[in-house]
């Protein structure tokens, strides 16, 4: 059986780049991405309130979760380091 459906994902894979995953965000809302990407830089939950304003939301109407905005814009960005606290950089050496 499994023979049978190897070749058929093989052609799907070749066509379309993916097959059997789940559809990324840029491919279900494209619009929603681009715009949460613009807004970069503010936290995911304002984001999402600006998405909502213009009418993006989840499977359910429900507006997006902070996590789902991070993932949209998690591919093109790059993570945030903490800055340490001055005592931290700070050596202390004994004599």
């Amino acid at each position: 059986m499994l023979a049978k459906l190897r070749p058929t994902r093989d052609r799907v894979r070749k066509r379309d780049g993916k097959c059997e995953d789940r559809k990324s965000h840029a491919e279900e809302r494209p619009e929603a991405v681009a715009l949460a990407n613009r807004l970069h830089g503010m936290g995911y939950r304002a984001i999402d309130a600006e998405l909502v304003k213009v009418g993006h939301v989840n499977e359910s109407g429900k507006p997006l979760h902070h996590k789902s905005v991070r993932a949209m814009v998690g591919s093109f960005a790059q993570p945030r380091r903490r800055q340490g606290t001055a005592a931290a950089s700070i050596r202390i050496e004994i004599l």
